[in-house]
């Protein structure tokens, strides 16, 4: 079923608008679904995907902690927001565009 959830939510953050231009991916499953979950992330339709597996179990502080050190490690490119989620969280189909109008209001000084 986490693999299922999974592939709904690429396909709905794939689909958002507009597009984040990278999607990094931190996460650990357990050995029954593990292949599964391989598989989803190997079938996803998005051009730059970073999906990095966790062999232990984390929190979602401790995954988004792996990518921030990841991020800050790879080459200068433009500035990038990040936000995570974590499998039992509500989701919109308007989930970026929601982030996305927050960060350029605080961008632009006015309250978020």
């Amino acid at each position: 079923q986490r693999a299922t959830q999974l592939s709904w939510t690429l396909d709905s953050v794939a689909a958002q608008q507009p597009r984040a231009p990278t999607l990094h991916i931190s996460w650990s499953a357990s050995a029954e679904a593990e292949a599964s979950v391989r598989r989803t992330l190997n079938d996803a339709a998005w051009p730059q995907l970073s999906a990095v597996h966790q062999s232990e179990r984390h929190s979602q502080f401790e995954h988004l902690h792996k990518l921030v050190r990841r991020a800050q490690s790879a080459p200068q490119g433009p500035p990038a927001w990040v936000y995570f989620s974590d499998d039992d969280d509500v989701w919109s189909e308007r989930r970026h565009a929601i982030f996305l109008s927050k960060c350029r209001s605080a961008e632009a000084g006015t309250s978020v």
